[in-house]
């Protein structure tokens, strides 16, 4: 899956094998989870077994940025290879694969992951890397880790980017589904009918866009909610196949954020001011979210919000010299 909104898409990473209309990678590129990562990052070892695959990279003296990819379940080596070249000059960017995802993959027990021992993740990170106190960017699900690190550990954050987010989880996927309704005729006539039945249904929003991807296809619903163009998309699937990290399993990582309720609320918790600066990225053109849940998600943080016209959910995919440039602009006004 990729970091689409999760709560969109979620564990969806693990449904790689639905049916594309995009052409298949060059050549087959190994899987490369857990241990088995490539030789150019670290590995933090967190307690209990478990160890973190992260890379530090860019301007030494630079203001700190964390990536926190979504999914759950997803990875940072899109988000590194579509604008690392272009914030590390700036910063000193800090890419991280979450607890039981791709490079950090391990076999893990439920109680080993989830939300709390994963801020705490970062925390050890942060402690690690003898930063006093971090910018976070979270995209997607990330964001919602982002505010959950930011309620947990107040004085290790100086500020947040908030990538396609929200706290309402609920309202973002009954959007998705009531989008996908509305599309289906002229996008998916022969399941026009059955999408529409689920943007009617009263099931949990997350079980019913889980039946919506069965129905269609990973690749041409996300084309439908996550990418403004084909190109963008073709773009993220490329890098997906050749970091090699998109057959490692991450299914229970987002079953233990299930099981937890993490997937399916409003999360009004997360709904409050924040006390600390934060600028919210949205994508003119995703419908995973939508713009008016965005922008109210952004007044109730009191948070900035800066709209790219010509992105969809993946942002720094689709115009990553703009986005790069608004993150160079945040955290060095500072």
């Amino acid at each position: 899956m990729r970091s689409l909104l999760v709560w969109s898409t979620l564990l969806l990473l693990a449904c790689r094998s639905t049916p594309s209309p995009a052409p298949p990678p060059k050549a087959p590129v190994p899987a490369r989870c857990g241990a088995e990562q490539p030789t150019d990052g670290a590995r933090l070892a967190v307690g209990d077994g478990v160890s973190l695959w992260y890379k530090v990279a860019g301007n030494p003296s630079g203001p700190v940025v964390v990536f926190l990819h979504g999914g759950p379940g997803y990875n940072a080596y899109a988000f590194e290879k579509a604008v690392g070249a272009l914030l590390e000059p700036h910063v000193r960017m800090v890419y991280l694969d979450q607890r039981g995802c791709a490079r950090s993959w391990f076999p893990a027990r439920p109680e080993q992951l989830g939300m709390r021992p994963t801020i705490e993740d970062i925390e050890k990170l942060r402690v690690h890397l003898g930063a006093r106190r971090l910018y976070v960017m979270g995209h997607s699900f990330g964001g919602l880790v982002a505010l959950e690190y930011q309620r947990a550990h107040p004085e290790s954050v100086e500020g947040l980017m908030l990538v396609e987010t929200t706290g309402n989880l609920s309202r973002a996927l009954e959007h998705q589904l009531a989008t996908l309704a509305a599309r289906a005729p002229e996008a998916f006539p022969a399941q026009a009918s059955q999408l529409q039945a689920l943007a009617r249904s009263t099931d949990a929003p997350f079980q019913r866009i889980l039946a919506a991807y069965g129905l269609v296809g990973r690749l041409p619903l996300q084309r439908q909610l996550h990418f403004a163009s084909d190109e963008g998309q073709r773009r993220n699937e490329t890098w997906d196949d050749e970091s090699g990290l998109m057959a490692c399993n991450s299914g229970p990582v987002a079953a233990r954020y299930s099981a937890d309720g993490d997937l399916d609320s409003s999360h009004p918790e997360l709904m409050k001011p924040l006390s600390v600066p934060t600028l919210v990225f949205g994508g003119r053109k995703s419908e995973v979210i939508g713009a008016e849940a965005l922008q109210e998600a952004a007044r109730a943080w009191n948070a900035e919000v800066r709209w790219f016209e010509n992105s969809g959910h993946f942002i720094y995919v689709e115009e990553p010299e703009a986005f790069a440039q608004a993150v160079v602009e945040f955290v060095t006004r500072r």
